[in-house]
């Protein structure tokens, strides 16, 4: 094996700035993926989730082993390398170029469209507004990394205490044991095996980004313990939030209501909890920072 090059960038990242990579990564994906799951798991979506959850658990144990003992910049890229050469390493690099590209035009797009909730008049130009969002964080992203991950760190506080409170209100509210316990129907009779299975590989769009923590292995102080930790505390988060929003969401409204709004899934369920007229907006900042921060981790 070829020795492990020192590293020549900056150790700027701790455990929250590790965290926050995997978490908005990953956490902004729950933000699009709970109409599409219920489209084709209906009541069972907990349960599509659940199963998802066990490849999201172990890719992202196996991603935190390799970034803790090959701490480089690069991820799956250099993990192939290593293992299979430099053609698995080619791949895998590819592989992930495009899937950053894409992420980072996604969640801009994304949050662009919540940010449209407040400033209607960017409706008809959202593509554009998304543009110049990847524009302001390229900018940060010169700055330093220090910088920029000080901004997603800041953030994502913000989105966890927005959807701790979110799930109180919920869950002291309107939500019903019974409503949600109608929906656990016998797999074969509703939605039916074949739809339920399929619901299961849309529920891991639910978990898209956990090697985004080791893309950072060679900025990231002590790796070979701050990234392990980093990595656990986002699965248990990830996982705890997308099963008990899912559960939540289903005591509250139906799963129709959650496919047929399938590019804001979270609305009508906050729109029938108290305050809906002051959670509406919160949610919608929610939804805006967390899919800013999910591409300023992309651009990272």
């Amino acid at each position: 094996l070829e020795p492990i090059i020192p590293s020549l960038l900056k150790k700027e990242l701790g455990l929250l700035a590790s965290f926050s990579m995997g978490f908005a990564d990953v956490g902004a994906d729950i933000f699009l993926a709970l109409g599409l799951i219920a489209a084709y798991a209906h009541g069972l979506m907990p349960l599509a989730i659940l199963a998802a959850s066990v490849v999201y658990i172990t890719s992202g144990l196996a991603y935190a082993e390799l970034a803790a003992a090959i701490p480089v910049a690069g991820g799956s890229s250099s993990f192939g390398k290593r293992a299979f050469g430099m053609w698995a390493g080619f791949i895998a690099g590819w592989g992930l170029m495009l899937d950053y590209t894409i992420d980072i035009a996604l969640f801009a797009f994304a949050s662009a469209g919540y940010l449209s909730f407040f400033l209607p008049h960017l409706v008809p130009i959202i593509p554009l507004a998304a543009a110049l969002l990847i524009f302001v964080l390229m900018i940060v992203n010169l700055l330093g990394i220090r910088e920029s991950s000080a901004v997603n760190s800041v953030l994502t506080v913000i989105v966890v205490l927005i959807l701790l409170a979110l799930l109180y209100v919920g869950f002291t509210g309107p939500w019903s044991a019974e409503k949600f316990l109608s929906g656990l129907t016998p797999v074969g009779a509703d939605p039916g095996w074949e739809s339920f299975l399929y619901s299961i590989t849309l529920a891991m769009v639910t978990f898209v980004g956990i090697e985004s923590i080791s893309q950072g292995a060679e900025e990231t102080k002590h790796p070979e313990k701050i990234i392990p930790r980093a990595t656990l505390m986002a699965i248990v988060v990830v996982v705890f939030f997308a099963l008990v929003l899912s559960t939540m969401a289903l005591g509250i409204v139906d799963w129709k209501a959650l496919e047929a709004n399938m590019n804001n899934p979270l609305i009508p369920v906050v729109k029938a909890l108290p305050f809906a007229s002051i959670i509406v907006p919160v949610v919608a900042l929610a939804g805006f920072l967390v899919c800013l921060v999910s591409a300023n981790t992309g651009i990272i």
